[in-house]
C-alpha cells in the first residue's frame, strides 16, 4: 500500500495515520491518532 503523507483532515498539522468512517453519511476521513481518539470519544458520548 503506497501512502503519501496525508495531513489530518481535522487538525491539518499532523500526518494522518488512521481512517475513520462517519456513521452518519458513510464518508471516510483521514485523521491522526490524537484526532481519532477525540472523534471516537465524541461518538461514544453521543450514544
Amino acid at each position: 500500500m503506497n501512502v503519501k503523507n496525508i495531513n489530518c483532515e481535522l487538525c491539518e498539522k499532523h500526518t494522518a495515520t488512521m481512517a475513520i468512517k462517519n456513521k452518519h453519511n458513510g464518508k471516510v476521513f483521514r485523521v491522526c491518532k490524537c484526532c481519532a481518539d477525540y472523534v471516537i470519544g465524541k461518538q461514544r458520548e453521543a450514544e
